[in-house]
């Protein structure tokens, strides 16, 4: 695993560009977030929650623009990082935002509400029944999130529609899923425990931990992203790479 994070430094280090610009997107939907949930009365934004429990259609809205502007730029990135890992060279980050964005979104969006569904409909019942029904659930999102996360990669590099590369990505993570859930989990915990740190140091407030969390986050997905393009590129021979994605 760590010559997947080192491969993914040395990604990141040639699309350093790009990565500040995810980075920044990141960031930014994290400030958007909170002044949409106010503009459409919405309160709990720092906490994550924001009318997703009682006001349903409003709290996913809550959400739109963010996961819009981020899906674009993941996109971007994750094309450019999967395409250089697989010819050494890449297009510009515009060249697989714009040819993948519709896809990323549509999979971030589905994947986000997938996730919400305990919270929106397991709300009334017993405690310890709605507990075992939500952990059974994430259990079951964290194994599609794994199973499924190499799908924008294959897209790209092989050129492939949604569906496809969700299939092929099932197909290719068979039996190596401990190994992409640590690649994963360790960035992203280390984010979380860093912007823990860094947003106790800064105040005791919800609104504290959440800008601390949202500077964080943008380092751990860039690690990820990267490590899960090595991943790709060490699954599949390199004298047989991909087609450019687009001419």
């Amino acid at each position: 695993m760590k010559a997947y994070f080192k491969e993914s430094w040395r990604l990141i280090g040639r699309s350093k560009k790009e990565a500040a610009f995810f980075a920044a997107a990141s960031v930014l939907a994290s400030l958007i977030y909170p002044q949409v949930c106010a503009f459409l009365g919405l309160e709990g934004a720092y906490s994550g929650d924001a009318g997703i429990k009682t006001q349903r259609l409003l709290g996913a809205a809550a959400y739109l623009p963010g996961l819009i502007l981020t899906a674009w730029f993941s996109a971007g990135l994750a094309g450019r990082l999967v395409m250089d890992a697989v010819k050494g060279e890449a297009g510009s980050m515009a060249l697989y935002g714009n040819g993948w964005f519709l896809r990323k979104f549509v999979w971030d969006l589905f994947f986000m509400l997938l996730m919400w569904v305990p919270v929106w409909f397991l709300s009334v019942g017993p405690k310890l029944v709605i507990g075992l029904i939500s952990f059974a659930w994430l259990l079951g999102g964290i194994f599609l999130a794994v199973r499924s996360s190499l799908w924008i990669n294959i897209s790209v590099a092989e050129n492939t529609g949604l569906l496809e590369a969700l299939k092929r990505s099932f197909t290719m993570s068979a039996g190596r899923e401990w190994t992409l859930l640590f690649m994963g989990l360790i960035p992203v915990a280390a984010g979380r425990m860093l912007g823990w740190a860094f947003g106790k140091m800064a105040g005791s407030g919800e609104a504290a931990a959440y800008y601390a969390n949202a500077l964080f986050e943008a380092p751990a997905s860039l690690a990820v992203a990267g490590a899960f393009a090595a991943f790709y590129v060490s699954l599949v021979s390199r004298t047989e790479a991909a087609p450019p994605a687009m001419k």
